[in-house]
């Protein structure tokens, strides 16, 4: 049912409503050979054609200069010399790039002044696109905004003003870069890390480390109910899912926090029971359930994208990979290694050719990259969260308290640099559209004839 949800709204959204429509006899057909309940079936793939039919319009707006008053309606996006406001004023929203100062925060009421236009496409990027999974469809830059009102109050301006004090404390405990990655990993924010080191990480095929993601939050999970075993026997899972919910919201935009959420719990559920059948079934739900959210995501949200096929990695490919080398090593710190290394390969093979076709570019060193840096990444995250908890209570030592999460930091910089150093470590390698798809094609014929021929054997 939800699978069918999800091809009716992606043959609607990538096509149109008479591809769908076509698509629709075609199941109808399917549900009646296999002695399927059709009705059911043909509900959700109409449901799913529905929603598209929900996506809002770009706005009848005319390029210009105006005024009026506006609500800063986003957590403000920090980067290390700008800053970008989301404005909403009469249903519409307007991204609008200023300086680092004046600070603003979500909720302050400004006067805008300034010119506004529509977003379009940056050097084959489609802005546009990728504004528009927001609701965003104009932008404006440099405007002149007069702040005539503060929000002190509500949920959210509690929570952002929370995140920026706990941000100030991380600047004040270590010198940049390292405080920027910092920030990135823990707080969730995205532009603290100059663009030399997001191109560094990328090169070597570990930049999924600084976006929050579903590691983040199965990490964070861990820990805390390593901290609740503490207080409880059997930490409760009403606890848990609290406390990721808090942290999600806490480190990013409702998009972001909400895949994050779902992504996170998604992983933990897979590694706890280990089975593909609720592994599939969870994927499946879990990404119509984001679809039914917001149906942009499936194609302007490479993130979005990127996550689905590593899960897909991690629930197929990788157990199939691992087979073929069983009881390979022995040692208890090399299976570690190995494991590493074998679902890097797995995660490279489904996403490379969608990196390959936005980038352009693919990272032979990340397998490499990935066993040298990621073993310390639960150490950071234990030791960046323990650092803000004892700043709290004693902020004169925050320095001190830091010093292990700074140590890892440096590690992971330093690391970085000499791995790229390696020759070849990045090669050129642009595709299309339709390599991509000869390739994705291909590489499930031979995974279903392999892992057919295997369950004969």
């Amino acid at each position: 049912m939800f699978l069918s949800f999800i091809l009716g709204l992606s043959l609607a959204l990538v096509f149109n409503n008479v591809v769908a429509l076509i698509g629709l006899l075609f199941l109808v057909l399917y549900c009646w050979r296999t002695k399927t309940k059709f009705w059911l079936m043909s509900l959700a793939y109409i449901l799913g054609i529905m929603r598209i039919s929900l996506i809002p319009m770009p706005p009848d707006f005319q390029p210009g200069k105006y005024e009026f008053a506006a609500t800063i309606c986003a957590e403000p996006d920090l980067r290390l010399d700008q800053q970008k406001l989301v404005l909403c004023f009469a249903k519409q929203k307007v991204l609008a790039t200023v300086g680092l100062y004046p600070p603003y925060y979500y909720g302050d009421q400004v006067n805008f002044r300034g010119k506004i236009e529509r977003p379009g496409e940056i050097d084959g990027f489609r802005y546009d696109r990728y504004l528009a999974k927001q609701g965003i469809y104009l932008i404006s830059r440099q405007p002149s905004l007069e702040k005539v009102a503060e929000e002190k109050r509500g949920f959210f301006s509690v929570l952002f003003r929370l995140k920026d004090n706990l941000k100030k404390i991380i600047d004040k405990s270590m010198p940049e870069p390292e405080a920027g990655l910092a920030n990135a990993l823990i707080l969730g924010y995205k532009n603290t890390v100059s663009r030399e080191y997001l191109d560094l990480f990328s090169e070597i095929g570990v930049s999924h480390m600084i976006a929050i993601s579903g590691t983040h939050i199965t990490i964070m999970a861990m820990i805390w109910q390593k901290i609740m075993g503490i207080f409880f026997r059997r930490p409760k899972l009403i606890l848990t899912i609290s406390f990721l919910s808090f942290y999600v919201l806490l480190t990013g935009s409702s998009a972001a926090a909400l895949r994050s959420l779902v992504m996170g719990i998604l992983a933990l559920v897979i590694m706890s029971q280990k089975g593909k059948q609720n592994g599939t079934w969870l994927l499946i739900f879990s990404a119509a359930f984001m679809l039914l959210i917001n149906p942009l995501w499936l194609t302007a949200d490479l993130g979005f994208q990127l996550s689905y096929l590593a899960m897909i990695a991690l629930i197929y490919i990788y157990p199939w990979l691992n087979s073929y080398f069983v009881n390979w090593p022995k040692q208890r710190w090399a299976q570690g290694v190995w494991e590493v290394f074998v679902l890097t390969i797995a995660s490279q093979l489904l996403t490379a050719p969608l990196i390959a076709v936005n980038f352009g570019r693919f990272s032979v060193i990340a397998p490499l990259a990935n066993i040298l840096l990621l073993w310390i990444f639960p150490f950071l995250m234990a030791t960046l969260l323990g650092g803000l908890l004892l700043a709290a209570l004693l902020p004169p030592l925050v320095k001190i308290f830091f010093l292990p999460a700074y140590f890892g930091l440096l590690y992971i910089f330093s690391a970085a640099e000499i791995i790229a150093r390696v020759p070849l470590a990045t090669v050129d390698w642009r595709w299309n559209w339709g390599g991509a798809g000869l390739f994705y094609s291909g590489f499930f014929l031979v995974y279903y004839f392999f892992n057919k021929q295997k369950n004969r054997a």
